[in-house]
Parts: structure tokens; C-alpha cells; sequence
């Protein structure tokens, strides 16, 4: 297992923020697979939801990831040894989409949408659940998480 950050963490990106209470926020992030080589059980951190914020909403947009039929994903809140999804905050439940084609998955899952805002930042990401079985090297995964501050 491999913990995958994308460009939006630990490079220096600024922090997203509302002062506005219940004015949205989108936070970006995305990972290129022309430098990764994704496994089962990888975890591909993606966003951060800030401390104070309520995540309402994710959109996950990738480019075709498997041109054979292995890949699946799931995600949500991941836990804080970055290892796995937190029981209860899953946000996409067992998907295929980047098999074969691009896809666009939105949230299917209202656990990680009921949590509330933390007076902590947490993480969303990816768990790979079924690796591709020939892991294309051109695209990007991204995901975009939509909060507003409470």
C-alpha cells in the first residue's frame, strides 16, 4: 500500500478559507498519472476540508485510469494514519468509473456529508480497491470538494 498526495498537499498551496458563513468554497486537487503507479489498497489523498468547514458535496473527475476491466475505487474521510477510509464517512461507494473510459463520479454515499465541520482540517481521498489491470499514463484524476464554512 502507497499513500499518493496530490499537488494540493504539502506543496506550499495556500489554504482555502470563507470568512463568509455559508458562502461555498471549492477545494481542487488532482493527481497526473503520467507519475504514479497506482496498487490495491493505495490511498490517494486529494483534498483538504479545512477546520470550521462542512463539506457539502464532491466531484470526482478522472481521465480513463484502466484500459482492462480491474479498476475500482472508493472514497471518503480518511482516517488519520492515512490508510484507509473512516467507517461512516464514505462518500462514493464502490465505483468503476476511469475503466475504460473518463468518468464523472459525484458523491452516492451521505455518511461523510453528515459529519459536520471539525475544529481540525481532514482529509479526502481515494482508496484503490481493485488496481488497474493496465494503468494508462496519460490523464489525471482529479476531485474537487465543495464546503462552507459554519
Amino acid at each position: 500500500m502507497a499513500i499518493i498526495n496530490s499537488n494540493k498537499i504539502g506543496r506550499g498551496k495556500p489554504r482555502v478559507v470563507s470568512s463568509q458563513k455559508g458562502q461555498p468554497c471549492v477545494v481542487p486537487a488532482e493527481i497526473d498519472l503520467s507519475r504514479v503507479t497506482i496498487g490495491a489498497g493505495d490511498i490517494l489523498v486529494m483534498c483538504p476540508v479545512p477546520a470550521g468547514m462542512e463539506l457539502v458535496d464532491v466531484v470526482i473527475d478522472m481521465d480513463t485510469v484502466d484500459s482492462g476491466a480491474a479498476w475500482e475505487f472508493e472514497a471518503g474521510f480518511i482516517n488519520s494514519d492515512q490508510d484507509d477510509i473512516v467507517a461512516g464517512y464514505e462518500l462514493v461507494a464502490t465505483n468503476t468509473g476511469g475503466r475504460g473510459a473518463g468518468a464523472v463520479v459525484r458523491c452516492d454515499s451521505v455518511g461523510g456529508l453528515r459529519g459536520g465541520a471539525s475544529s481540525s482540517e481532514r482529509y479526502i481521498g481515494i482508496k484503490v480497491t481493485g488496481a488497474p489491470a493496465t494503468q494508462l499514463t496519460t490523464g489525471k484524476i482529479r476531485m474537487s470538494s465543495i464546503c462552507v464554512p459554519t
